[in-house]
């Protein structure tokens, strides 16, 4: 280490000293604003635990979604209409006269409209008759369980009951199933499904969600199905 005293001169050049040149940094030296491998190695693992902490986020949010308003559909054709959140997609699987509507911010989280005359259904006209009553939604709702099984995946169905849609009695009930072909994943899925018979139209309809995402999803299903009008 060399030393310095007061009021002396050293006149030796920096090679006779033998000490490094100010100007020439040491290996083991940083640069003022330069982290050392530990520092860059624990900020690259908090950048990497942020990712981690995005992506969980993005994987465990809901996929209901809130609302922010209310958009009016309706289709000439079936004379069917209803109300669905602002911000939903609507797509028309419509063949063979019948109607098929799906309504929903994804594929996870959505409501189905199937709607067709009597005879389309193999009912002839004149053969589901007493839309006030509920014999006819009753055979509706247990003749298409297989349906919907079909379409969404192997069904358990709970008790059905009684309720009112578009002004006619319906039978509806909760069902559960593994989400499959629609949805590409084995989750658990919850939803409720509903049959009536309306101006001469056979509806059905089900609205699905993520069994966790259920209870948030259900008052909007809930407003959805309220919101439907058929045949006038």
């Amino acid at each position: 280490m060399i030393r310095y005293q007061a009021g002396r001169r050293d006149d030796r050049s920096w090679d006779a000293v033998g000490a490094p040149h100010p100007g020439v940094r040491h290996p083991r030296a940083r640069r003022r604003g330069h982290w050392s491998p530990l520092t860059d190695g624990i900020i690259i693992a908090f950048a990497g635990l942020l990712v981690l902490v995005a992506i969980w986020s993005a994987w465990s949010a809901s996929p209901v979604g809130p609302v922010r308003g209310w958009a009016a559909w309706h289709d000439d054709r079936f004379g069917a209409a209803l109300e669905y959140p602002v911000g939903w997609s609507v797509h028309d699987f419509s063949a063979s006269g019948v109607g098929h509507f799906v309504f929903g911010p994804s594929e996870w989280v959505r409501v189905h409209l199937i709607v067709g005359p009597q005879q389309v259904w193999g009912f002839p006209p004149g053969a589901v008759v007493g839309e006030g009553d509920y014999r006819a939604p009753q055979a509706l709702h247990d003749d298409t369980h297989e349906l919907w099984s079909r379409l969404l995946g192997p069904m358990r169905d709970g008790r059905p009951a009684g309720t009112v849609l578009a002004g006619r009695p319906a039978v509806w009930s909760r069902f559960e199933y593994s989400a499959g072909l629609l949805e590409g994943s084995g989750r658990s899925m919850s939803g409720f499904r509903a049959a009536l018979v309306a101006g001469g139209q056979v509806v059905l309809l089900a609205a699905v969600a993520p069994t966790d995402d259920w209870n948030e999803f259900r008052p909007i299903a809930l407003q959805v199905l309220r919101s439907l009008r058929v045949g006038g």
